[in-house]
């Protein structure tokens, strides 16, 4: 489904020779592309491409707007699953407690969202699957489940965070994402801040997201990892 997005990405790297022509680039063709796309594709899968809610700002290039930020394709498909899964929009405002959460999009599997909420007394889990696909629709919530984890568990939870470098790293970077495969987004909040990374496959954030897997005890075959 998203190859088309993905070619049109590739084309306009491979035809540019400095980093701000690359960002220039990419933000111009999603710009121009992304309506032909959503025709042809969204609305054959009844996606929601006329929805005026979005989770996150859009990116500003001419103004240097980029962090916490998505381009029109990414915003709008992310805020989709977000929106279906009905959860609290961290961007908007804080929450009261330090909180993590991910959103995970695998291509071709169910859609799940992950948060874990340090609530002072107790450490909270909340996730929610769905019966649709990543790459496709949400379908339908299958399963809403909410369970108290270890104290222990959060602190490896924030050390991985810290390990990862999380609070520095760019919401989005330089890269040929891959074809079908998998999206992870992860978010935070405190009382200091908010910050939101989105990685084809994981990457950098990958250890996280498969830790907070882990914890919420879903049962993912190994070879539904990707």
């Amino acid at each position: 489904m998203k190859n088309l997005y993905y070619i049109l990405i590739l084309v306009a790297f491979l035809g540019c020779n400095s980093k701000q022509n690359i960002n220039s680039t990419r933000i111009d063709l999603l710009s121009k592309h992304a309506e032909a796309y959503k025709i042809k594709h969204f609305e054959s899968y009844k996606w929601k491409n006329d929805t005026s809610t979005y989770y996150w700002e859009f990116i500003d290039p001419k103004a240097g707007l980029m962090e916490n930020r998505l381009d029109t394709f990414l915003n709008q498909w992310f805020s989709y699953f977000m929106t279906e899964f009905d959860v609290h929009n961290y961007s908007e405002k804080y929450g009261g407690y330090e909180s993590y959460r991910i959103l995970w999009l695998r291509t071709f599997h169910n859609p799940i969202v992950i948060e874990i909420q340090d609530k002072r007394e107790s450490v909270v889990l909340n996730y929610k699957i769905s019966d649709g696909a990543g790459g496709y629709e949400f379908g339908n919530l299958k399963q809403d489940t909410t369970f108290i984890i270890d104290r222990q568990d959060w602190n490896q939870l924030t050390q991985l965070i810290k390990e990862s470098d999380f609070w520095n790293l760019t919401t989005d970077k330089d890269l040929i994402p891959g074809c079908d495969g998998s999206e992870l987004i992860l978010e935070a909040q405190h009382e200091k801040g908010y910050h939101m990374i989105h990685r084809w496959g994981g990457q950098e954030i990958g250890e996280c997201g498969r830790f907070m897997i882990e914890l919420s005890k879903i049962k993912i075959p190994e070879d539904e990892f990707y």
